[in-house]
């Protein structure tokens, strides 16, 4: 009994734990396709408001009632993957990709809106479905505030349901050029099960400063799937494309200081129909312990305390009869 009693109490808290960390519970009901959203994002620096910033937002995709999302005709051409994304690093990635495209291409933003004394850059009557909120950034006296690109899906996930008004907080860093000469790096990988022989021979890269093409370079194996170069670093904002990627896959771009990694990922038929929308808090976009192996680890935690229990009974019970 006394067993019996311990086993339950341990789950009934595991099942609650399990039920209050899961982002399936927040995903339980549909989305209101039809309903309109708000965005307010507020752009500081220590606390305090930064007025007068230029915010462009794109709508990537739309969103169906069970979350799934399919990119917008605007976008439909861009191999991005968008669907069953499942960390936050992959949507930092997705939207430095995204920006790339928008830089060398000119695509015009879905709204724009500029920050008040407050800081805050308020979008309404927005439909759901994911955006991108581009790179921003605002002079300082001794260089540029600038926040990163970011995703995120409207409505977003709240506690029990979804949030069709939300509310960002984005952090920026100030840069302050060195002026002095810095080397880069573009370099390309492939996520494809090592089939090598899918791959292309090589691939044409454009190389932009502030937007413009500077230079293309062709990677291939002969230079490592590599390139480099100097300039000096006088606050130009450098990133990269990649031109024709293959069909059969996926492409997206890792900055990391003054390297730029392009991936490219195999397309393969999705295993999980579970959406990963990003959303405010960094918990809920991805990086959540899958419920099936919560269930795995409830049942076989819960055989252990039974184990234990009885073994224990057992103990008192020889303890006893001496």
């Amino acid at each position: 009994m006394i067993v019996r009693r311990y086993f339950l109490c341990f789950l009934c808290i595991a099942i609650l734990f399990v039920l209050g960390t899961s982002p399936l519970s927040a995903l339980s009901e549909p989305i209101d396709v039809s309903r309109e959203c708000s965005l307010r994002i507020c752009y500081a620096d220590n606390g305090s408001g930064i007025s007068d910033i230029e915010v462009k937002i794109y709508r990537i995709a739309d969103t169906s009632a069970d979350a799934q999302m399919e990119l917008t005709e605007e976008f439909d051409d861009y191999p991005v993957r968008i669907n069953s994304v499942t960390s936050l690093s992959e949507w930092k990635d997705i939207a430095t990709t995204l920006c790339s495209y928008i830089s060398k291409d000119g695509i015009e933003p879905h709204d724009t809106a500029v920050t008040d004394r407050s800081g805050i850059a308020a979008f309404e009557g927005l439909e759901t479905g994911l955006y991108l909120i581009y790179n921003a950034s605002a002079e300082t006296d001794n260089g540029t505030f600038v926040f990163d690109a970011f995703m995120c899906h409207l409505p977003t996930v709240g506690t029990d349901e979804y949030v069709y008004d939300a509310e960002m907080n984005p952090k920026g860093i100030e840069f302050i050029p060195s002026n002095e000469e810095l080397e880069y790096k573009v370099l390309k990988l492939w996520r494809d099960e090592g089939r090598t022989d899918d791959r292309p021979e090589a691939v044409t890269v454009d190389i932009l400063k502030d937007g413009d093409i500077a230079k293309t370079v062709i990677l291939n194996s002969g230079n490592n799937w590599s390139y480099s170069w100097k300039a000096v670093d006088d606050g130009s904002e450098w990133s990269v494309v990649e031109k024709d990627v293959p069909d059969e896959y996926y492409v997206s771009c890792t900055v990391r200081e003054t390297s730029f990694i392009i991936t490219n990922t195999i397309r393969q038929a999705p295993t999980d129909s579970d959406p990963t929308p990003p959303v405010s808090d960094a918990p809920q976009t991805g990086d959540t312990f899958p419920l099936m192996w919560c269930i795995v680890v409830l049942c076989m935690s819960g055989m252990l305390v039974l184990v234990m229990g009885v073994w224990s009974m057992r103990g008192k019970t020889n303890a006893a009869k001496k």
